[in-house]
């Protein structure tokens, strides 16, 4: 597949890692010879007699199209899998002869772009949206593109999502069915530079998940310093566990942080230390 995908994609392709073929990989068998690592003998054929190469090339990539656009499942499509790769061409390939494939969807509500979202494929990403994808979709479970991009930490992605005209105002604070918003997934997790993006976009910090926890709580309870960091200085109020477990609000005084928010700035004992 590694073959077949170089001579399809050439240097369009994003990432020739194997790992990143696994949606490929399936389709194929993990054990078919199409995996060979001789990528750079394509090469050297291809400076060696270029006019047998570019008609291996042109036989090769009407097979993997033809193999791809046979395999229009109920659940992900093509598009779906080459997305996930990262394989330009085949996207731009696939979208101009079913266009239809941008917005189907795969057993879970994903999209293909949600896919090349899932596997930082930002290349992709920008393809599908330059094709009609629907930036504001959402999956099964309500998450958006824009909550993908803050849990996996993918500020790339997340400053391509937030540049498409009318994101921000639209996307931004939306609420996936857990009730939680980019930046309580983006705290959670850690992923710092997309919590800065997001307070510079002007996203809501007091928003709060249906548990009572703002993006300052999730971010306390995790211990991560640098997004507590980005947050704090924004926060009117402060995260507070009191004595029965329950997160609440303390307001600031002097300027001085809870304990709970204190610990986890200055990284001195695990922030679960101080939860009952």
């Amino acid at each position: 597949m590694v073959i077949l995908l170089a001579q399809v994609c050439g240097p369009k392709w994003e990432g020739c890692h194997k790992e990143r073929l696994w949606g490929l990989q399936t389709l194929f068998g993990p054990r078919s010879p199409a995996f060979s690592p001789s990528v750079p003998g394509l090469y050297r054929s291809s400076l060696e007699a270029p006019e047998a190469f570019q008609a291996e090339y042109e036989a090769s990539s009407n097979r993997v199209l033809s193999i791809l656009q046979s395999l229009l499942l109920d659940d992900a499509n093509a598009l779906h899998y080459a997305a996930g790769c990262g394989c330009l061409d085949l996207c731009e390939a696939l979208l101009r002869q079913h266009p239809q494939l941008n917005f189907q969807e795969d057993q879970y509500g994903h999209t293909p772009l949600l896919w090349a979202v899932r596997h930082g494929m930002a290349g992709a990403m920008q393809l599908l949206l330059r094709h009609g994808a629907l930036a504001w979709h959402s999956d099964q479970r309500g998450l958006t593109a824009l909550h993908w991009c803050c849990a996996l930490d993918l500020p790339r992605l997340c400053r391509l999502l937030l540049a498409v005209p009318l994101y921000v105002e639209t996307m931004i604070d939306q609420r996936c069915r857990r009730g939680w918003t980019p930046l309580h997934s983006g705290a959670y997790s850690g992923a710092a530079s997309c919590c800065e993006q997001l307070v510079a976009a002007n996203a809501q910090l007091a928003l709060r998940t249906p548990d009572e926890w703002t993006a300052l709580h999730l971010a306390a309870l995790k211990g991560h310093a640098e997004v507590l960091n980005i947050l704090a200085p924004h926060c009117s109020t402060e995260a507070h566990v009191d004595g029965g477990g329950s997160p609440s609000i303390r307001s600031k005084r002097d300027g001085q942080h809870s304990p709970l928010v204190r610990c986890a700035v200055n990284a001195r004992s695990d922030i679960r230390q101080l939860l009952p």
